[in-house]
């Protein structure tokens, strides 16, 4: 792998009920797992339709953050909810647990990052 990846090497898949959530999720994989450091394992564009969720499921030896860049989301995090825009920024850590929705009427899309502790 390079310091440079193109656009047309990026590469999206689909996946339905993400830890249980509701209907499709779209991952455009920035970096794949292989091409990532040790420390991550995920670093993606998630875009998920109005209605559609990942569901709430707890991290263990890893945290999450989500950057959001369009639309709006409502996050649980460790039973409490929030609701963010575009610019806003949720870092769960190892040993706690969160969702996300798109409670909004048009595409939800954030980067998602997952290191590991």
């Amino acid at each position: 792998f390079r310091s440079i990846k193109r656009a047309q090497e990026v590469k999206s898949e689909v996946k339905r009920g993400v830890c249980d959530g509701v209907g499709e999720v779209q991952f455009t994989h920035l970096l794949t797992e292989q091409e990532l450091p040790e420390k991550s394992r995920l670093y993606s564009v998630v875009t998920l339709k109005p209605g559609n969720s990942i569901g709430y499921h707890q991290h263990v030896g890893d945290g999450e953050s989500y950057w959001i860049l369009e639309g709006t989301a409502q996050v649980v995090e460790d039973g409490q909810t929030y609701e963010l825009q575009p610019g806003d920024v949720v870092m769960t850590y190892s040993g706690h647990s969160h969702s996300i929705q798109n409670i909004g009427e048009d595409d939800l899309k954030f980067v998602a990052s997952i290191i590991l502790d």
